[in-house]
């Protein structure tokens, strides 16, 4: 029965291994006795890529493939390796490549399943020819890479790759034999989920409530693996190639042993004019793959076809097919699509796409020319001796041929000849106008480019030289540094620019530190602790054993405090100069109006908050003062007005008023005592 999803996986605690989980549990007995669901997303993650790419489960680190060009044929690339992705089919192909290539590829693996899961996977390499390659003066290529898989949020595997290749056998007769050889950084993670916090035993089926065991050392790996590939390229058209994958199996296990996988390969290629045919053997844990591919440029070899099948035990079954787009032999943009005949089905398929860009290579008219020079060639062998008239026509064609090709190199090279000169790469600018003089012996302009390039580049030297001696005379050795790497920017073996450069080094760092040094205590003794302990930190950063920095940066930090808490200190005092001078104003506004006890109040917080202030002293005295006598007259008054109304209920009208006037003689607007004054005389008449 077909299925668009994919039966869920679960990991063996204590051995990595993955078992099914349908509808039924498939229970199995470790020394533990027990089961646990650990990363069942995870697992699925890795079952669908080894499943679209190989047909079978390795659980880690599978061949997923890298460059649409290679998996549109199958992933047949053991033996045609001849671009940027060799770094990951087969190192040795790296030699074949004699410039600067870079290759960015990404896959969207399973399209169109119910689940919706995210799979990707992609590559990015870099490949270029170099000569002196270490104190070995090694030639050959270097490559560069980093492929990686994620299911997003659940697990990830990464490979960092560097590899090297060069020739070790360039025959006419044998051919020519590379090898090559890849070290990569393996590293595999798996993100925090519900399964992961929860282990369940699957005899009871009971979550245990904590951390699955497995993750008990935590949730990634990192480990070296090395990969070894030879390439025999028999003649123009056929080659033999040959990788070891993985052969130090490195152990990537989380809790227990769980070994990559070695996988040997096998492939045979026949690279034609237009056409390319591939083959591959694979053979990895007691399983094979043979697959084959094949691929057909149109129109000059901008476009083209590919296709491939593959065949394996357990029933793989795996078909591919791609197309490309190649402009002027230095930009190739491809595509491929990827479909299982067995296992998972009713799906849209795998997609990639990459990108292929070369610079300094032969373009597209180049290596048309090339090949009908070569054609032409063929042609006058057969014909040598049979027709004159004939040979003689081919001659003339061979030659126009020749001299077209001729001028479009000579074209490139003076280009890149005075791009090299503009980016101050001397000895690649002289490179290429020597390769027109090689085409043309008697090329004026190129000999007179190469002498005011050779006479520029001593010129530079020359100025980066008496600059570099004169900071280094004065003993500014930071300031001279910079002149002597320039001069090994232009000639990398300028023996006493590497010599001084050396013994600099050392130097440079003692006059750093000195430095340093001298500004920290500057800053520190002008109070400026922040500075001063930055520049002790520098000196730890060159010297983290330095204990004078170290003692330095904790006396500024606990002047910076105090003059932190003094700060604090002198905003209060500020803040509480405002409050006082506020309340003083309120203070003197209630005095005026006769509300001394306002005034006191408002005056006493002035005093709290300004106690030195002798005029808010006087002024809070004044009106304590003007309080408690207008407190004392306000009971006299009260005094007399209640003797006058004992006078007045008394019929001693001249009493009262004798008690009425006293209180207007200190209140002469006393309503109360005018009014009763009115009554009393009144009453007398």
């Amino acid at each position: 029965m077909k299925n668009n999803t994919l039966t869920p996986l679960r990991a063996q605690a204590g051995t990595g291994r993955l078992f099914p989980i349908g509808d039924r549990q498939i229970k199995k007995k470790t020394r533990g006795g027990t089961l646990f669901g650990v990363f069942k997303l995870a697992a699925f993650s890795i079952f669908l890529a080894a499943a679209a790419f190989t047909g079978r489960l390795y659980g880690q680190f599978d061949d997923l493939g890298a460059g649409a060009r290679a998996i549109g044929m199958a992933n047949t690339f053991t033996a045609l390796s001849d671009d940027v992705y060799a770094i990951y089919y087969n190192p040795a192909g790296l030699s074949r490549i004699d410039w600067k290539e870079l290759g960015v590829d990404y896959s969207k693996l399973y399209w169109g399943l119910d689940d919706n899961s995210k799979l990707g996977s992609g590559f990015i390499g870099y490949a270029w020819r170099v000569k002196d390659f270490t104190k070995l003066k090694l030639d050959g290529t270097l490559g560069l890479g980093w492929q990686y898989f994620t299911l997003s949020g659940y697990y990830s595997e990464n490979c960092l790759t560097f590899a090297y290749s060069r020739y070790v056998m360039n025959s006419q007769d044998k051919g020519k034999l590379s090898a090559g050889l890849k070290f990569k950084a393996l590293s595999k993670s798996f993100g925090k989920t519900l399964y992961t916090e929860n282990a369940v035993n699957l005899d009871t089926n009971e979550s245990r409530g904590g951390r699955d065991p497995v993750f008990g050392n935590g949730y990634s790996k990192m480990k070296p693996s090395y990969d070894l590939g030879l390439l025999w390229e028999i003649t123009k058209h056929h080659s033999l190639g040959m990788s070891l994958a993985d052969f130090t199996q490195p152990d990537m296990g989380l809790a227990s042993e769980d070994k990559v996988s070695m996988a040997t390969k096998f492939g045979y290629a026949y690279t034609g004019r237009d056409i390319t045919a591939a083959s591959d053997f694979v053979y990895r844990d007691m399983d094979f793959i043979l697959s084959m591919g094949v691929e057909k440029w149109f129109m000059k070899k901008t476009f083209a076809l590919r296709g491939g099948l593959g065949i394996g035990s357990r029933e793989y079954a795996n078909l591919a097919c791609g197309m490309s787009w190649n402009y002027s032999g230095l930009l190739r943009l491809d595509y491929s699509f990827n479909y299982p005949l067995n296992g998972i089905s009713d799906f849209s398929g795998s997609h990639r796409m990459s990108m292929n860009m070369k610079f300094g290579a032969p373009g597209i008219q180049e290596i048309a020319l090339e090949e009908k020079i070569k054609q032409l060639e063929l042609e006058l062998e057969k014909k040598k001796g049979i027709s004159e008239e004939d040979t003689k026509r081919l001659e003339e064609e061979k030659n126009r041929i020749q001299k077209e090709l001729m001028k479009k190199n000579m074209k490139k090279y003076w280009d890149l000849g005075m791009l090299y000169y503009k980016q101050e790469k001397y000895d690649d600018s002289i490179l290429q106008f020597e390769k027109i003089l090689s085409l043309e012996p008697g090329h004026e302009k190129a000999q007179n480019l190469i002498n005011k390039v050779k006479e520029t580049k001593k010129e530079k030297m020359q100025k980066h030289w008496d600059k570099a001696m004169e900071y280094y005379n004065n003993e500014d050795y930071e300031k001279c540094v910079p002149h002597f790497e320039a001069i090994l920017k232009i000639d990398p073996q300028h023996e006493q620019s590497k010599r001084i450069l050396g013994r600099l080094e050392e130097i440079v760092r003692k006059s750093k530190l000195k430095n340093l040094w001298e500004s920290g205590v500057i800053y520190y003794k002008q109070g400026d602790y922040e500075k001063a302990v930055s520049q002790f930190e520098e000196i730890l950063k060159i010297d983290p054993a330095h204990a004078q920095s170290k003692t330095f940066i904790k006396r500024a930090e606990k002047e910076m405090l105090l003059l932190e808490d003094a700060k604090k200190k002198k905003a209060k005092l500020e803040s509480d100069r405002k409050d006082a001078e506020k309340y003083y104003t309120e203070g003197l506004k209630a005095y005026s109006s006769g509300n001394m006890k306002e005034a006191i109040e408002k005056l006493g917080k002035a005093s709290e908050l300004s106690p030195g202030n002798e005029e808010i002293k006087n002024a809070l005295t004044n009106a304590a003062k003007e309080g408690k006598l207008r407190e004392g007259v306000k009971k006299d008054v009260q005094m007399w007005y209640n003797e006058g109304m004992k006078y007045f209920l008394q019929e001693d009208y001249d009493g009262a008023i004798v008690e009425f006037k006293k209180i207007l003689d200190m209140n002469p607007d006393h309503p109360q005592a005018q009014e009763m004054i009115k009554k009393c005389r009144a009453k007398k008449k």
